[in-house]
């Protein structure tokens, strides 16, 4: 589109309209629990997202509530599975800061990263050449430096009077400039096949315009809900090729390794805490045996466990081991039918396991410790139902966890 070459000679004023505002932007309500919304299900699809104003929940007091929780539950309704979305929202965030949080962070637990970014550069009216020269630098990182299952999400710059009522000398130049980064931006995703872009124009909310004060906010949980409902569709449409397939994870051992460290319940005695949660999953699918366990460098170790002998088993011949490298829960219902564990010692002989469904236990950053699982002697059918019911089971052993060790005596630890 055309520049307005008065758009920059009102730079200094825009610049200075902000500076006088900022502080009344920080200050309104924003969500104040955790920044995480599950949704219920199996074969979760793991979502980071990251952005500005729009990512930060303005205006409701629940991440629930916000886009991350919106955009979860709209996920879920289009692919029949879980949805876990994290969220990192930031009303300073630009593209050069989007680049650096993420290379501070782990992403091989990720299936995809959506970003919402440009609102700040395009209310600086930064030049489009410093736009397009980031958003390459962010696009390398993710085409070089992250796993090939990664994909990236970049949804358009909104209007700039979206979120809060501008005054017309700042809406009129910003929202122009939205327009000019969304071209670069739509023309920088073409030829990376891991990266969309994703168009976001919503109409403004005109009906309460002049109702509202300036640098208050338009945004509901409603407003939230609809702006999803325009993001997902073109989210799953990227998950589709991974649907039907296994997914695994590219762990960082180094990092799992260290979040089950710190959480220090390894080689503690039984707590009636973990013994109630395999009891009740024993119970519910009514099998031989249920357990939780963690895998620890070579050894899968037992936390509580019902029906089998609470030995320690090398890690390499652990089922447990490979239900945390998928994304999906794991489930075996016949191991002697099964290419890969027909052959396994457990299922040739020793305890002679027929049937195997277990659910990663993670922390709330998503790093995998271990498992929750059920074993039978028998082969089983599992349905839909019954992996959502374990996968629930599963998040009542994490919430225990991630509460801390009960103050007991621990065994000798595994040398």
């Amino acid at each position: 589109m055309p520049v307005h070459i008065s758009d920059f000679f009102v730079r200094p004023v825009i610049l200075g309209w902000l500076l006088s505002v900022w502080q009344k932007w920080l200050a309104l309500a924003r969500p104040i629990d955790e920044p995480h919304v599950r949704t219920i299900g199996v074969d979760p699809d793991r979502i980071l997202l990251m952005g500005d104003a729009l990512a930060v929940g303005y205006g409701v007091s629940s991440w629930d509530r916000s886009l991350g929780g919106h955009l979860a539950r709209e996920v879920s309704a289009h692919t029949d599975r879980a949805t876990d979305v994290e969220i990192v929202g930031n009303a300073s965030l630009n593209a050069v800061g989007c680049l650096r949080a993420l290379r501070g962070r782990d992403l091989g637990l990720l299936d995809a990263i959506i970003t919402t970014i440009g609102v700040n550069e395009a209310l600086q009216l930064v030049p489009v050449f410093l736009w397009r020269r980031r958003l390459a630098r962010l696009f390398a990182f993710v085409d070089q430096e992250t796993p090939v299952s990664l994909l990236l999400f970049v949804v358009a710059v909104p209007p700039t009077g979206l979120l809060s009522r501008l005054p017309d000398f700042v809406l009129g130049p910003t929202s122009r400039h939205a327009r000019r980064l969304n071209e670069v931006t739509r023309r920088a995703c073409d030829g990376h096949d891991r990266i969309t872009f994703i168009p976001f124009d919503p109409p403004l909310p005109e009906s309460v315009d002049r109702e509202l004060a300036e640098t208050d906010v338009y945004a509901t949980s409603e407003t939230y809900r609809e702006w999803a409902s325009l993001i997902a569709p073109l989210v799953v449409e990227g998950f589709v090729p991974a649907a039907s397939s296994i997914r695994f994870v590219q762990r960082n051992e180094t990092l799992r390794q260290e979040a089950l460290d710190a959480l220090g319940i390894l080689d503690t005695p039984n707590e009636g805490r973990f013994d109630a949660i395999v009891k009740r999953a024993q119970e519910a699918f009514g099998t031989d045996a249920a357990a939780i366990t963690l895998i620890d460098h070579d050894r899968q170790w037992f936390k509580s466990v019902i029906g089998m002998p609470p030995v320690e088993v090398p890690r390499a011949l652990s089922f447990c081991s490979t239900t945390i490298a998928r994304t999906d829960q794991f489930t075996i219902e016949d191991t002697a039918a099964d290419p890969v564990f027909k052959t396994h010692p457990f299922v040739v002989g020793g305890p002679k396991v027929r049937f195997y469904a277990g659910v990663a236990i993670e922390t709330s950053d998503g790093q995998r410790l271990g498992a929750l699982c059920i074993v039978d002697t028998r082969p089983r059918k599992f349905s839909r139902a019954d992996a959502a019911l374990l996968r629930d089971l599963a998040r009542q052993v994490q919430e225990e966890m991630m509460n801390g060790p009960a103050k007991t005596k621990k065994h000798a630890p595994h040398a």
